[in-house]
């Protein structure tokens, strides 16, 4: 059986207000099924411990090392969620040692094979961590949420995040309510799938250099480009007293 595990994208970012600033960069990431974590294998590949390419259950959920689907179903039943069925991460790995993930996705089916849920968990760089939990999809297209977590210095705590997902991609767009329009649109599209082997990992390490690095360096270097643009700076507030916030509302 063919695992398709190593996914090519592009990210694209787009700020509207209140002024035009866009970026797009490709990418890879791993998405996989819990339960089949074990095929991950490869000389180059290693969990908890460095490799060229390696994987960390402390870089997940509440930073323990205990094994991933534990944590995540944890989190799911405290939330009334059963979690019977297959889940599938998406996220990138570290690289020679490093990794940063803006926003890793959980996605959770039911025992029929239907998406249940999907817990996005985010990460800023100063360290925080928040999980927004999304239901309802076998009935809506987009949920809406409000933002409670600090991301980018350049934005306020305020307004909505607006979710789809398709097979192909996932848009998380930014959405300001009292001005009905956006701040911030966002979006991951799937490009292409391979199999998790050695040689694929050694064509995204060449294809994507230091990619972990560079999405770091991506980061400040647009941080740069927004300063010198004056777009207005808002201070790192402490993150939200409770770490998961669950949808507000569902749009068909």
């Amino acid at each position: 059986m063919v695992n398709n595990y190593i996914v090519e994208g592009a990210v694209y970012h787009e700020r509207l207000k209140p002024f035009n600033h866009k970026f797009l960069y490709n990418v890879f990431l791993l998405k996989f099924p819990l339960d089949e974590i074990e095929q991950l294998k490869s000389p180059l590949f290693s969990f908890n411990r460095f490799n060229l390419f390696s994987f960390y259950f402390k870089d997940y959920l509440d930073g323990s090392d205990r094994p991933l689907k534990q944590k995540i179903q944890e989190v799911l039943n405290a939330e009334g969620i059963k979690a019977e069925g297959k889940i599938v991460l998406q996220t990138i790995p570290r690289i020679l040692g490093y990794g940063f993930n803006p926003v890793s996705f959980w996605y959770i089916y039911d025992l029929e094979d239907k998406l249940e849920a999907i817990l996005s968990e985010v990460n800023n760089t100063f360290g925080d961590r928040h999980y927004y939990l999304l239901q309802g999809f076998s009935e809506y297209k987009r949920i809406t949420m409000q933002k409670v977590f600090h991301v980018s210095p350049f934005f306020d705590i305020e307004g909505e995040y607006q979710f789809s997902f398709t097979p192909k991609s996932v848009v998380i767009n930014y959405f300001d309510p009292k001005e009905n329009d956006y701040f911030f649109k966002s979006t991951l599209n799937v490009v292409h799938s391979r199999e998790f082997s050695t040689k694929n990992l050694l064509k995204m390490f060449f294809k994507y250099p230091m990619m972990t690095f560079v999405v770091m360096g991506r980061i400040h270097w647009q941080a740069v480009k927004l300063f010198f643009k004056k777009a207005q700076f808002f201070s790192h507030p402490p993150p939200p007293e409770k770490i998961l916030s669950k949808e507000v509302r569902h749009d068909g």
